[in-house]
């Protein structure tokens, strides 16, 4: 588990040092929905058993997440931009594509916390 969420954290941060994108405020938010989103996957799918279910719950909880956070930033003027710049459809399609991805990929393996 610890393995997942060295990416979750790193892969922003190492985008933001070589290429300047995205801006710090959110890489900082993008690492924070990544790492959740490790933390949801694993909550949920040592309870319910069901990773088909455990990577979708916590792509869509992470994604809450992210925009509420966002949000609240865009008001408190910290950051600037659309809430929503990649449209909502083509999330919720990579959403679901993610997810049963990450169900073949693990529906063999017994996922442990």
């Amino acid at each position: 588990m610890r393995n997942a969420y060295q990416p979750a954290f790193t892969l922003p941060l190492f985008s933001f040092f070589k290429s300047g994108h995205p801006v710090f405020g959110k890489m900082l938010l993008i690492s924070f929905e990544l790492s959740l989103n490790v933390f949801l996957f694993y909550f949920i799918s040592k309870r319910m058993h069901n990773i088909l279910f455990a990577a979708h719950g916590s792509i869509l909880l992470s994604k809450a997440a992210y925009y509420l956070e966002k949000f609240g930033l865009l008001q408190t003027l910290l950051l600037s931009g659309k809430l929503v710049s990649t449209p909502l459809l083509f999330q919720w399609i990579t959403t679901l594509i993610f997810s049963f991805y990450c169900y073949l990929l693990l529906r063999k393996r017994d996922v442990k916390a």
